[in-house]
């Protein structure tokens, strides 16, 4: 086979498979509604191009148990929600950028779910940010359904953590400086507060939505501080470490391995524990919680021969204490 014949049908494949893909993502314009009737086990894509910047709602109503999924353009998972509209429901909020394609994956909540829908695209403008410094804390008043917006810029790499404090019950979430979301928290600061943590770096800007968890209304603190990041404690592949979590504390260990291929890192206890993967400059890589056997955290990563890669242990909260064994294995 000539070499042109061969590049000619390798194109005509490209083509043909892209065409059919574009085929499967409907347009979705802000401001529009699309109905449609959902069948038992089928994914259906829309994508939403943003004309400015601002907070983008896409949700759906209906009878149907709907769960919808937000992407950018390479297809990277930015959010999902279950039921955040009315009823059983999707609805996901999210701050976009200006002039950006973003992708929604519409699915039932499970695979035997199935009926009629409306999906629908709205924006709202970008919401005024009050700007909060490190080490120094605000204090409000939440309205019920009300959101208030905060930026803060790091001047130190390290974690950073945002909490609040005070008798309301809060919610937060957290996005970076390009608007992807992060993380979001209902009760994991004292009582009712929410509390994020992020690792991060210096000269980042960072965005906080904060609101009541519910219809609830009530004052609130909020504060922003950074710790330095722990020297970790370096494993030996194969060999057991054990320790002793206790209250609201986290434990650091670093891995290096001398060849490429995966490694698996695990704690063994009665307890329920929590654990984090980051790269050798502290960008997360991924989190666990009951992988392992029991309540046990398990995190398998691919890895490359002489880096290193540093895991974070804690209890799934500050109620968790107790002894804890902690062993990474290395396989081909």
């Amino acid at each position: 086979m000539s070499k042109k014949i061969l590049c000619f049908i390798i194109v005509s494949a490209f083509l043909v498979t892209g065409s059919v893909f574009a085929q499967n993502i409907q347009e979705l314009q802000t401001g529009s509604v699309i109905s449609g009737v959902l069948a038992e086990g089928q994914e259906i894509w829309y994508s939403v191009r943003t004309r400015d910047s601002g907070i983008l709602i896409v949700q759906t109503t209906g009878q149907t148990d709907t769960y919808l999924e937000a992407y950018d353009s390479d297809r990277k998972l930015l959010m999902e929600d279950d039921d955040g509209g009315e009823g059983y429901n999707a609805k996901i909020e999210m701050l976009s950028r200006a002039n950006t394609v973003y992708l929604f994956k519409l699915r039932g909540y499970n695979e035997t779910e199935s009926g009629r829908y409306q999906i629908s695209a709205d924006y709202k403008p970008m919401p005024s940010m009050s700007a909060m410094r490190i080490g120094v804390s605000q204090d409000g008043n939440i309205v019920s359904r009300e959101e208030y917006w905060f930026s803060i810029q790091t001047t130190s790499p390290g974690l950073l953590i945002v909490e609040t404090t005070g008798d309301t019950d809060t919610f937060l979430e957290a996005y970076n400086e390009n608007f992807h979301f992060l993380a979001s928290d209902d009760d994991g600061g004292e009582d009712l507060n929410a509390r994020i943590e992020l690792a991060v770096s210096a000269g980042k800007t960072f965005y906080f939505k904060l609101k009541a968890y519910g219809d609830e209304s009530g004052p609130y603190r909020i504060s922003a501080n950074v710790r330095s990041f722990p020297n970790p404690v370096q494993m030996r592949l194969g060999t057991f470490q054990s320790g002793n979590i206790a209250s609201g504390a986290d434990y650091w260990f670093s891995v290096r391995p001398t060849r490429r291929g995966r490694v698996a890192v695990e704690t063994t206890s009665s307890l329920d524990t929590f654990m984090e993967a980051y790269t050798s400059s502290y960008e997360l890589i991924t989190s666990d919680d009951d992988s392992g056997e029991g309540l046990n955290a398990r995190i398998e990563i691919p890895v490359e021969a002489n880096q290193t890669y540093i895991f974070r242990v804690k209890g799934y909260d500050s109620n968790v204490t107790g002894p804890y064994r902690i062993i990474a294995t290395f396989e081909n």
